[in-house]
């Protein structure tokens, strides 16, 4: 007799570890939140992968217009709204609202 309650005690003590650890996996802190949080990681990693393309993307720009030449000159050029003497500029302007055509 005491063999069978041994043997059904630790049935009962293994049903109820079961339940509990579904329990646990099913709940709100469980499974699901899981698989959020690694979507909302991958999400992160990707906009950060993103930002240091355009992070080496600015670099680049800055190194160049650092060193002067033809970029260096557009960019003053734009910023001033000049033109060398060869040139020929066209700036188009947004329609006025209210305006159709």
């Amino acid at each position: 007799m005491t063999r069978l309650l041994r043997q059904l005690g630790f049935l009962t003590a293994f049903v109820l570890a079961g339940f509990y650890v579904f329990a646990l996996m099913a709940g709100p802190n469980g499974w699901p939140a899981m698989m959020r949080k690694r979507g909302e990681l991958l999400e992160a990693e990707r906009k950060n992968e993103e930002l240091k393309q355009q992070i080496s993307r600015e670099e680049a720009t800055v190194l160049e217009l650092r060193e002067g030449g033809p970029a260096r000159d557009r960019v003053i050029r734009n910023k001033t709204r000049k033109q060398k003497p060869e040139e020929t500029t066209i700036y188009f302007t947004d329609p006025v609202p209210g305006s159709k055509k």
